[in-house]
């Protein structure tokens, strides 16, 4: 099977109905394995024949690969704000 990982940031919606970005924090919210697992999106592919699926690291450090209409985006990139020290 040929997969052909993108490598840009997606603009089109990846399981019609969200978008998901690298840094994502998404759960798995169905399926029959990992099922309320959390974890951050790393990358996201389609098979080209319109199956969309997405890499994730797990708390654990383990990665999976999950179904992309599995998904719920918990927390999107665009919402988290991160800090630096002043003396950085």
């Amino acid at each position: 099977m040929d997969v052909r990982h993108n490598n840009k940031y997606r603009k089109e919606p990846l399981a019609k109905n969200y978008l998901v970005e690298r840094g994502d924090i998404v759960q798995k919210a169905s399926g029959d394995l990992d099922t309320g697992e959390i974890g951050i999106v790393l990358d996201y592919w389609d098979n080209g024949i319109g199956n969309d699926f997405v890499s994730v690291m797990l708390p654990s450090g383990k990665i999976k690969t999950w179904y992309a209409k599995l998904i719920r985006v918990l927390i999107p990139i665009h919402n988290l704000v991160i800090y630096q020290d002043e003396k950085s």
